[in-house]
């Protein structure tokens, strides 16, 4: 990985959860149903306030904005992120539509890039390390504008470069209790642990590896948790629905903390005082690398050993088992 101190304008959504519910209620659907799980959230949230809120604004102009906003990539401190602040800093400072007051705030923030001469590899290699499968390293597009090059590879920001090679197990959702459920039949060290997203922050699935011996983590959406279990992209998947497509790829920070990480809790200027790199914690500890269910497919249904237990099990059409560790006898990599 590659960490540097850059300048970076930051620019969020303040609720997450009122953005995505005022796009279901407030932007024309063109196919497809919501995933269940938003309707669970919608549950804990008083529809007439969202409605209240669409009566006042134009729901056709959040559709032009949002489609504005996602033209091009905008990770910080790219050229697509200051075209974006460019955007809403002169829409905010319109006198007719725009705020009281808008300016534009810079900060010294410590961010994590992949290093895009040495994208981050998932393979299952052999004894003489010929490779046996290998995974997606950029996703499938389905539109023009996902061809970008400037479309960031999957990667987990602020876990270390490393060449983790070891025999695959299913750790299930990365939590402590995984990892020592999981320990009490297979000898974790040495291995390489394959987790889905939940029940632990992104970086604590590795944190919580690294005590056991594992020596890296791959980390991906399981269809029953996002998806209601639909998993084809030929007709339940996005494009033709809101659903994630097999090699769609969550992204995000692998920082167990809040904030910028050398400054935290605090404004990150160029006065304030920052913690040593050296002296930085929260980051995990060995390699983690997030990947599409499309690969995590091929992966957890050729394992091997003890079936897991049922809360473990997610949307494919096979047992996820923990591991021999390894794959089974009958699997295509076996002996691998």
């Amino acid at each position: 990985m590659i960490k540097q101190l850059l300048i970076g304008l930051l620019s969020g959504a303040a609720v997450l959860t009122a953005g995505i519910l005022i796009g279901h209620y407030g932007i024309t659907h063109s196919s497809g149903s919501a995933p269940s799980w938003i309707n669970d959230v919608a549950k804990d949230v008083d529809e007439s306030l969202i409605e209240k809120f669409l009566s006042e604004v134009d729901n056709i102009q959040i559709q032009e904005n949002l489609r504005e906003l996602t033209k091009v990539p905008h990770m910080a401190t790219t050229a697509g992120d200051e075209k974006t602040v460019q955007f809403m800093l002169k829409r905010w400072q319109d006198s007719e539509t725009g705020l009281d007051q808008a300016w534009r705030e810079e900060y010294m923030v410590y961010l994590s890039f992949p290093d895009p001469k040495k994208p981050n590899k998932v393979t299952v290699v052999n004894a003489s390390e010929t490779v046996l499968y290998a995974a997606r390293e950029k996703e499938k597009s389905y539109t023009v504008d996902q061809d970008d090059p400037e479309v960031v590879q999957p990667y987990a920001a602020y876990s270390p470069a490393g060449h983790a090679k070891g025999k695959l197990v299913y750790a299930n959702q990365g939590k402590p209790s995984d990892y020592q459920e999981l320990n009490q039949t297979i000898d974790l060290r040495g291995t390489i642990a394959i987790t889905r997203y939940g029940g632990a922050g992104r970086a604590a699935k590795a944190i919580n590896a690294a005590v056991y011996g594992v020596l890296g983590v791959l980390v991906y959406t399981d269809p029953l948790d996002i998806n209601d279990g639909l998993m084809s992209d030929l007709n339940e998947t996005y494009p033709h629905s809101w659903y994630l497509p097999p090699s769609g790829v969550e992204r995000g920070s692998f920082n167990s903390h809040f904030g910028d990480t050398l400054t935290p809790y605090l404004a990150a200027k160029e006065e304030t005082y920052r913690i040593p790199v050296e002296n930085v914690t929260g980051f995990p500890p060995i390699p983690i690398q997030p990947i599409g269910f499309e690969d995590a497919y091929k992966l957890i249904c050729e394992l091997g050993g003890e079936a897991a237990p049922a809360s473990w099990q997610g949307a494919f059409n096979c047992t996820y088992s923990f591991g021999g560790p390894g794959f089974r006898n009958t699997s295509e990599f076996s002996d691998r």
